[in-house]
């Protein structure tokens, strides 16, 4: 059964959130394929499922653990001490056995290009909140947001839409960053929410890993397929190999005047070039 979810195609987000349940679905039904029309992702999973890509958000939803540190991961270490980097170490997406460390050059350095969350955040972390603090790790943090929203909107086509106000995220998702363009200031430094799909958040996590978008001085580009492919081809479609409607997105790099930036990641903001990503409805 094909099952549909809308997309705005000028919003990266949601573009690599589809190729993230693309990339879930090639894996649980083998030979799967997805395309995409002007508003909408389209999901055939050959397999007889009522309901395909609903089934593969409630399972980002209610994995526990959704992701754990990769076999290498104690290899990225930080100073002399030995701490692990938490920010930066490679992960296991536990349900499907995938890795995710899109982050990372090869060798292990950062992806400075590309690495969004600043650098006191972390997608992951050993130590568990206790009591009522906050889970500061952002996956599971909004893993646990997923989980509310779906509560009282079960995963359907407009899932991507379903936006909640939220102080911390990862940053693959641009309404929140063009939003505090809008605003003229940087939204979570100053503990104020913005409203972010985290459908989309975690589902362009997944999706950045084997759909990587081109790189050219530091604007990045990807390309829309309009015809049924599965996963491997569809890779390679969205690199614009096959030609395409291509888009444009461009991360802004800065900084609050007087404020030295802890790290190379600190205050990612992406800007797209166009038309700004329609407004979560």
């Amino acid at each position: 059964m094909t099952a549909c979810l809308d997309v705005d195609i000028r919003n990266p987000g949601q573009f690599y959130g589809a190729c993230g349940i693309l990339e879930m679905a090639g894996r649980r039904w083998p030979g799967s394929e997805g395309w995409f029309d002007e508003h909408t992702f389209y999901l055939d999973p050959k397999n007889p499922v009522e309901n395909p890509i609903g089934e593969l958000i409630d399972i980002i939803a209610t994995s526990e653990p959704l992701v754990q540190p990769a076999p290498d991961a104690a290899a990225y270490e930080g100073d002399k001490s030995g701490v692990t980097r938490y920010q930066i170490i490679p992960l296991t997406l536990v349900p499907f056995d995938l890795r995710l460390d899109w982050w990372l050059k090869p060798g292990g350095a950062v992806e400075r290009e590309i690495a969004l969350w600043a650098a006191q955040q972390t997608l992951w972390h050993p130590k568990q909140p206790t009591g009522k603090q906050e889970d500061a790790r952002l996956v599971p943090f909004l893993q646990g947001v997923l989980r509310d929203v779906l509560k009282t909107h079960p995963a359907d086509r407009r899932t991507f839409k379903r936006a909640v106000p939220l102080e911390r995220r990862i940053g693959v998702d641009p309404m929140s960053a063009w939003n505090s363009i809008d605003i003229g200031f940087m939204a979570d430094k100053y503990g104020v929410h913005v409203a972010t799909s985290p459908a989309t958040e975690l589902l362009a996590l997944i999706g950045f890993q084997g759909f990587r978008p081109r790189s050219r001085e530091r604007r990045f580009e990807y390309t829309l397929w309009t015809r049924p492919l599965p996963l491997p081809v569809a890779r390679v479609a969205a690199g614009g190999v096959f030609g395409g409607r291509t888009f444009s997105f461009e991360l802004m790099r800065g900084r609050p005047s007087g404020e030295t930036p802890r790290t190379q990641w600190k205050n990612e903001r992406l800007r797209l070039r166009g038309d700004a990503p329609r407004r979560a409805g």
